[in-house]
């Protein structure tokens, strides 16, 4: 200690070019692997020094700062009492002291450390010389090395001192490292979310997602963490791994609009409506101008049949912000939806004026424009949305709805087999195998169908969308059956006895039920085009259908003219609204002489089975299991005077005599201005020339 005077050392000369120490190599000392902050402790100095007391505190002053959280601590202090040998463990404070024989094994163990708080000990300067930064903790008069009113040292660069304000006053001064360690946590984790944030940026997804668990595995409370954590999950398209992150978000602070929002996006993902409505309800509490939420809310309680609250919420959108292309697009949909076609093209060109390429705006620019029956008008719009985005599945869909309508089968349904892409199909309609394992559609177990011989081969055509598809596509089961090979169809419970009757068929399944082994299959509605079906070659020379021989039905002997009558079609169908009369509408036929009626309907309202007793209306309901019973009942019939339902397709393929009355925008199948369909030899088809028009068109019926 003379050297400093023998070499003339000022403050300004002190040499600290640290490390000046380091462990030797033959020292391995290895600390359990974790991401938290490794903070090494000593309480006590040598007890034969004569200012141990004042310079040492107690292990227990310690324990104000070990609910900070991200940060695992070690003791390194050599002799333990049993008393603090006993507090170490009730607070799972690893002792590291039976590893130290010597200073060596303790500088070994400080550098597996982040940091050493220490009071003036051997450590503390063992800790600065090893340049491992060091919090040295001093009483009120400090040894001379530590200089005054200072809270650095120039002899340890990486040392910071903290100082006891008056003597024996060490709670004040743990209070302050309390607040420098979590100021420290708090560091340390912006840095970490820095980097993650930039793994996110670049794309290293994975990266990313495992720097945030370990960001939260430190401090569980980190709420930007879990909200991106959530996020990146919720990419990948893990859903329920997302969920409990954005929860507990939600649960430290609900004022922060995004997680409820991420949470409801996540239910939407799921399919669970209600959830998603619930949470969006959450942001919009949080913060009642959160556009994105009152958009989505909107969309949500659309899809709901909630029109006229989805239209307040995009108006309420609007006013705060007025070029919200989103909100005027989707404003439109609704209005569109209600029948109000002006005021949807109005807003969808008001979106268009602010984003003239938006393409989700020209394509229901396109469907509106169909709706009014100007086709070639909405062909236009569904083109230039495929020139600006050509994998835009909705649009292709459109098109090809658009071009069987006028009647270009061949490019329609090349087109429509773009539905595919879209998850309403993908999901919903496709055929699933179910085993112990998994659920596998069947267009994923085995190649479509190419239309080739399939001599020792066995086909799956499996339905989809609705009971009124598979009666009208069922037809092609001969022509494949034609093809060679085994057919096996699988259909709705439904339809299962009435397709029993359809030539072509080697095996009925119902879906959902196990599936024999096959090698190639056709969804039903792709078969048109893979066999090339143009309006001139659609197979429609005789009824392909006929009630089952078990099915007996018997009307009351009557020698009227015997007519079926149908009103509504499935409630859950998009246009339902549209293509279903009243059964009131019905009532003036009543007046025609010589006819009987007979109702076919097969959901009741009470209102329509109050109605019915009112009036001569048979109503056949109680005695239809099945379609296969509606069949029978339809054999007994003279006419079938039906609106575009199931029974329409029913009353066609079984060849007999139907009037099927249509909307003003008709479905495809039906095509413009005509009273025939060729895809039904016996069909009669009334359309309303006014859109809602059914007065008009029960006065020509």
């Amino acid at each position: 200690m003379s050297l400093p005077y023998i070499l003339g050392t000022t403050l300004e000369t002190i040499p600290a070019n640290i490390p000046y120490l380091a462990p030797p190599a033959e020292c391995k000392f290895a600390l359990a692997s974790d991401a938290k902050l490794k903070v090494g402790i000593v309480w006590a100095g040598n007890p034969k020094r004569r200012k141990n007391a004042q310079r040492s505190c107690n292990l227990s002053d310690f324990m104000q700062f070990l609910d900070v959280p991200g940060i695992a601590f070690y003791s390194l202090q050599k002799n333990l009492s049993e008393g603090d040998r006993t507090l170490l463990h009730q607070h799972l404070i690893p002792d590291l002291s039976p590893h130290l024989n010597d200073f060596a094994d303790t500088a070994a163990a400080i550098s597996q450390l982040d940091l050493v708080i220490s009071v003036d000990t051997a450590v503390a300067h063992l800790a600065g010389a090893l340049g491992k930064p060091v919090w040295v903790l001093l009483s009120f008069a400090p040894d001379w090395r530590w200089l005054l009113d200072r809270n650095d040292n120039p002899w340890y660069p990486t040392a910071r001192l903290f100082r006891q304000s008056q003597p024996d006053a060490w709670e004040e001064l743990f209070e302050e490292v309390k607040a420098a360690l979590s100021l420290l946590v708090a560091t340390n984790i912006e840095a970490q979310l820095q980097q993650a944030e930039s793994l996110m940026e670049i794309g290293d997804k994975e990266e990313a997602i495992a720097l945030y668990e370990q960001i939260i595995s430190l401090v569980p409370n980190c709420i930007q963490a879990r909200i991106n954590l959530g996020f990146l999950q919720q990419e990948k398209g893990e859903l329920d791994a997302a969920i409990p992150h954005y929860r507990e978000a939600w649960k430290i602070d609900p004022n922060i609009p995004q997680t409820a929002y991420n949470l409801a996006k996540v239910f939407e993902e799921k399919g669970q409506s209600k959830e998603a409505i619930e949470h969006y309800k959450q942001a919009l509490v949080a913060q009642p101008d959160f556009v994105p939420a009152l958009i989505n809310l909107a969309v949500a309680l659309q899809e709901n049949g909630e029109l006229l609250e989805a239209i307040n919420l995009y108006r309420r959108a609007l006013e705060v912000q007025p070029n919200s292309w989103e909100a005027l697009n989707n404003l439109g949909t609704v209005l569109q939806e209600q029948g109000n076609l002006e005021d949807a093209l109005e807003y969808y060109h008001k979106a268009l004026e602010l984003l003239p390429d938006f393409v989700e705006a020209i394509n229901n620019l396109g469907r509106t424009f169909l709706e009014k029956g100007a086709v070639e008008d909405a062909i236009a719009c569904y083109r230039r949305v495929i020139s600006l985005s050509p994998e835009h599945a909705s649009a292709h869909l459109n098109l090809s709805l658009a071009l069987l309508l006028v009647g270009d089968l061949e490019n329609g349904f090349a087109e429509y087999e773009w539905r595919w892409k879209i998850k309403e199909f993908h999901t919903g309609h496709s055929c699933f195998l179910t085993g112990p394992d998994n659920t596998v559609s069947a267009r994923e177990y085995r190649p479509l169908w190419d239309g080739s011989d399939l001599q020792g081969k066995t086909i799956l055509l499996h339905a989809e969308q609705g009971l009124g598809d598979s009666i009208q596509f069922v037809r092609y089961a001969a022509i494949v059956k034609n093809k060679g090979g085994k057919v096996i169809v699988g259909g709705y419970q439904q339809l299962n006895r009435l397709f029993s009757t359809v030539d072509g068929i080697d095996l009925l399944i119902v879906k959902g039920e196990p599936i024999p082994e096959f090698d190639v299959q056709a969804p039903m509605l792709s078969l048109p085009h893979i066999l090339g079906t143009t309006l001139s070659t659609i197979p429609a020379n005789t009824a392909y259908l006929t009630a089952p021989a078990d099915c007996q039905f018997a009307l009351l002997p009557d020698r009227k003219f015997k007519v079926g009558i149908v009103w509504a079609g499935n409630p859950k169908h998009r246009k339902n609204m549209q293509r279903s009369c009243s059964l009131s509408a019905f009532l003036p036929l009543l007046d025609v002489s010589g006819v009987s009626f007979y109702s076919l309907q097969k959901e009741l309202s009470e209102a329509d089975r109050a109605l019915l007793h009112q009036t001569s209306i048979v109503d056949l309901s109680p005695h239809f299991g099945d379609f296969a019973d509606t069949a029978a009942a339809i054999a007994q019939l003279d006419l079938v005077i039906t609106v575009d339902t199931a029974v329409a397709h029913l009353a066609g393929a079984l060849g007999k005599p139907v009037w099927i009355l249509l909307a003003f925008s008709p479905d495809w199948r039906w095509l413009l201005e005509r009273e025939d369909t060729p895809w039904y030899p016996t069909a009669r088809l009334f359309r309303q020339s006014i859109r809602g028009d059914w007065e008009g068109v029960f006065e020509r019926v």
